[in-house]
């Protein structure tokens, strides 16, 4: 930083200092890179795949994912993808096993194993997100270009959430699912494709997300092939 008289003052001018090429690595990065175990965090939409015209567009590169297997296989190293999507979404487009997939900004978690991790503190949100983007839709709707989604998979029929596709949400479930639910923890859902209908009736307001989640996944799993 310099600084320069003008009238009895002093103006701060900042320089900022050029970015520094990471190849060849410095003294810095490579001791960094030998460090035993390695996590290598890596950002998926515009880092690994490069920005596309519509979220569903996005795609890692072959080569890419190719580079990605490699670092998985070497010993010591864990990969973890970053995104602002549905873990699940994110862990779909890298399609690398056995590495972490971090969505939704950090609210969900996916393991190398594939179990999915919610942030307890921000399920009991989705409700209120949900009625809000209801509430967007009418008033934005007619704007070109402008979608608005209750979350990651889903749109709005009459009065439901629809599911739009089998791999973006973050629950189990087939496209044309459609659901709703409650504020003290009742919820349906109805999956054609399943042929199937499920009720869950409870009165557990504080912990109506924890439930509504296993719920579903405890049907899901029981279903045959």
């Amino acid at each position: 930083m310099s600084g320069e008289s003008r009238g009895g003052g002093i103006t701060a001018v900042t320089r900022q200092a050029p970015p520094r090429p990471a190849l060849p690595p410095n003294a810095e990065l490579a001791r960094r890179l030998s460090d035993s175990p390695l996590l290598v965090a890596l950002d998926i939409d515009g880092t690994l795949a490069p920005i596309a015209s519509r979220p569903e567009g996005a795609a890692v590169p072959e080569e890419t994912r190719r580079v990605l297997e490699r670092l998985m296989r070497l010993p010591a190293v864990h990969l973890a993808f970053v995104t602002g999507r549905a873990a699940h979404d994110g862990r779909r487009i890298v399609n690398v096993a056995g590495g972490w997939t971090i969505g939704n900004h950090g609210m969900e978690l996916i393991d190398p194993h594939g179990a999915l991790r919610v942030d307890a503190s921000v399920e009991s949100f989705a409700p209120v997100m949900a009625l809000a983007a209801q509430r967007l839709r009418q008033p934005l709707g007619s704007i070109p270009g402008v979608e608005v989604m209750t979350g990651p998979g889903f749109g709005f029929g009459l009065g439901f959430a629809v599911r739009l596709a089998d791999g973006l949400a973050t629950s189990p479930g087939s496209a044309g699912q459609y659901y709703w639910g409650g504020i003290a923890g009742t919820v349906f859902w109805i999956d054609p494709r399943e042929e199937l209908v499920a009720v869950l009736l409870t009165q557990a307001p504080g912990q109506r997300e924890y439930y509504r989640s296993l719920f579903r996944n405890l049907v899901y799993a029981s279903l045959a092939e």
